[in-house]
């Protein structure tokens, strides 16, 4: 699975959303907590090859592993995704442990991003798409455009990375930021001198 997605950021959140539901009957749902938990690989520098391996934890009762590949260019964040439930994750600090055998295997734990998102779910020229509201305490507010290509051929990821382009267009979104969400919170981290040595305050 592919994973083609653009970011842009958000300086007016509810004109925002009032405009999605007004021009396009977009509506968001209701507010989740998300927290991603990052780590490195014991071989390989995730930075450098701009890879990802991260658990994500959802309103303290869902929770899913995921690794995503390099992207595949430099203006979306088109790359290969791979995801999983952690169904088993129903005792007290099973997410500890989960993150013991990531370290057992030669995994650091990194970073970790809080954010508080909702989404809304849609169709444009007859492909689905997700878009995220989402607000990062301390760094912005931001709305992701994401839509899936279940195949390994580059000319179908060519033809999703264009209709998301050209919906981009539709929904008045000009300037995309490449920069993951992981990213954007270690770089508002390094210019504010309160959190400089505390890369994961959240």
């Amino acid at each position: 699975m592919y994973e083609i997605e653009m970011k842009f950021c958000v300086e007016q959140p509810e004109e925002f959303q009032k405009r999605m539901k007004e021009e396009l009957q977009i509506e968001f749902g209701p507010v989740l907590t998300e927290i991603d938990y990052f780590f490195q690989h014991p071989e390989r520098d995730f930075q450098k090859t701009d890879e990802c391996l991260r658990i994500r934890e959802r309103n303290q009762n869902e929770y899913r592993i995921t690794y995503k590949g390099p992207r595949l260019d430099i203006l979306t964040k088109s790359r290969e995704e791979i995801e999983l439930p952690l169904t088993l994750l129903t005792q007290k600090n099973t997410l500890t442990e989960w993150k013991k055998l990531l370290e057992r295997l030669g995994f650091t734990y990194f970073a970790s991003v809080k954010k508080l998102r909702r989404n809304a779910f849609f169709s444009f020229k007859n492909r689905d798409y997700e878009m995220t509201l989402d607000e990062i305490p301390t760094v912005g507010t931001f709305t992701e455009i994401e839509t899936d290509v279940d195949s390994d051929d580059p000319l179908d990821r060519d033809f999703a990375r264009a209709e998301i382009l050209l919906l981009a267009k539709n929904l008045h979104l000009e300037t995309c930021i490449p920069r993951s969400y992981l990213g954007l919170f270690l770089d508002a981290q390094q210019s504010n001198p309160k959190n400089r040595n505390n890369p994961n305050s959240q």
